[in-house]
């Protein structure tokens, strides 16, 4: 259910309406996370984190709407309880930072490194290249009867792990808004993004530029 859901989320991102803020969100994300190329090996997965960010967590302009919100009030109507409970978990889901710990028997466990709480998560399967210790960003969506993953987990360089830890630490004191979160959350990803970029350049030294920040 919640696949198909995401889907018919994602269909309703393509409605002429919704282009300009659609062509005008692309801008603002690649300003927070980091130039955007179809020859880039993250470029498939980068724009799915777009999307999901577009349709979920970004306010339409002008409205205190959500694409995701608007598509719940104008487009669902005739849906069943369960399809509009999917949607609705979409709705409030949230990008969450956490560390991995293990996986078995279909479920991951991960600790979260902003509330220092413990996610035991629905997954089929491991992702491919995913360690304990790892540390990823994903959307954590509670329905019914399940929470999970969507799809578009973002792993962070295993060089940077320390430095991600220590910059996360002062949330555990005075958690973030769900803006901060998401804006912490991005700012890793653009160092992320530009360690990529300059795979030659260690990507402790990439992220050293958080700390900076933060101190600044």
């Amino acid at each position: 259910m919640y696949s198909s859901s995401y889907e018919a989320l994602l269909e309703y991102a393509g409605q002429p309406s919704l282009q300009e803020e659609l062509v005008e969100a692309r801008e603002k994300f690649i300003e927070r996370t980091g130039p955007l190329f179809e020859s880039d090996p993250s470029f498939e997965h980068r724009l799915t984190t777009f999307l999901e960010w577009f349709l979920i967590d970004r306010e339409l302009n002008g409205k205190s709407l959500r694409p995701v919100q608007h598509f719940i009030e104008n487009e669902l109507g005739d849906a069943s309880s369960d399809e509009l409970d999917a949607v609705k978990a979409l709705a409030q889901s949230r990008l969450e930072l956490m560390e991995f710990r293990r996986w078995k028997d279909g479920q991951a466990r991960f600790k979260d490194l902003i509330t220092k709480g413990r996610w035991v998560l629905d997954m089929p399967e491991i992702p491919l290249g995913l360690e304990s210790g790892d540390i990823v960003a994903g959307r954590v969506v509670t329905s019914r009867n399940s929470t999970y993953l969507l799809e578009s987990l973002t792993l962070f360089p295993r060089a940077a792990r320390k430095l991600i830890i220590k910059a996360a630490k002062p949330y555990k004191v005075q958690p973030p808004s769900p803006s901060e979160q998401i804006d912490f959350i991005h700012r890793l990803t653009y160092l992320a993004n530009r360690g990529e970029r300059y795979s030659h350049v260690d990507s402790r030294e990439i992220f050293k530029a958080l700390m900076a920040s933060l101190v600044a």
